[in-house]
């Protein structure tokens, strides 16, 4: 009997031992903050088997996103240095990228189909103008967007003219004859699209598409914001792939910005 005591008594010691360690890791690793050079943090505040819960800061704001493992769904709530709240996002891969956000500016349409729709040019489907351009003759030789052509640029050769069709988001876009005066904005555009959809990739292959669609809705926004993406991104991904891959995406996107300003239209 005092043999049995001993060993259930060793026992014990042995599973407090191991238990506490192991909860002890698991509560630095969600407390742990990640320092960037960019002067961002990063912290996981929960992960359990139904949600991850991760908080990023800035210099302006922190970010709260939680992502549901069961639904999909994630809701990242912006807060300011003192706490009060700002804004809420809910991203939903089902969601179109019109209603990404509640918070958000409306995009304004800046479609300029006129120079197009005279030069009798197919163009895809991204406005009202769009439905009888596509009965006019044109030749698309080059094309590269991402998501259902949310974004991305087209080039489209009638006669001796090409003509672009420069998209930055759904209801953004400016379709100008290519010449002297642009073409440097125009390639400038198609290259960091180029960009962003090769750092894409990377990202797919590294961890697969799944969530990737529904992070990436963050970026086609009126103004992104690194740090909010960020704290979406790592609830589905490392910080290595967050500021490999996914910095590079968003370095792209905001190469795409300035260099769709610079496109006259």
């Amino acid at each position: 009997m005092k043999i049995c005591k001993i060993i259930l008594a060793s026992f014990s010691v042995l599973f407090f031992m191991v238990l506490v360690p192991l909860t002890e890791v698991q509560a630095a690793e969600e407390s742990k903050v990640m320092r960037f050079n960019d002067n961002v943090t990063a912290k996981i505040l929960s992960d359990n088997q139904d949600t991850k819960v991760v908080e990023t800061k800035d210099e302006k704001n922190v970010f709260k996103a939680t992502y549901n493992k069961k639904t999909g769904i994630i809701n990242i709530v912006t807060y300011d240095l003192e706490g009060n709240f700002v804004s809420e996002d809910v991203v939903d891969n089902n969601m179109s990228e019109d209603v990404v956000t509640n918070n958000m500016s409306e995009d304004v349409v800046t479609n300029n189909m006129s120079d197009a729709l005279s030069a009798n040019l197919d163009v895809p489907q991204f406005s009202e103008l769009a439905t009888s351009a596509r009965a006019m003759n044109g030749t698309l030789i080059r094309k590269k967007t991402y998501g259902d052509d949310a974004y991305g640029y087209w080039v489209y050769q009638y006669k001796k003219d090409f003509i672009w069709v420069a998209k930055l988001r759904n209801g953004v876009a400016k379709s100008p004859i290519e010449n002297t005066k642009n073409i440097a904005a125009l390639n400038g555009f198609k290259s960091s699209v180029d960009s962003f959809i090769s750092f894409k990739n990377q990202m797919v292959v590294k961890v697969g598409s799944g969530i990737l669609g529904t992070i990436t809705l963050l970026y086609l926004v009126p103004e992104p914001v690194w740090t909010k993406i960020l704290a979406g991104l790592l609830t589905v991904i490392s910080s290595a792939i967050a500021y490999s891959e996914g910095k590079g995406m968003y370095d792209s996107y905001m190469e795409s910005r300035y260099q769709y300003a610079r496109i006259p239209g």
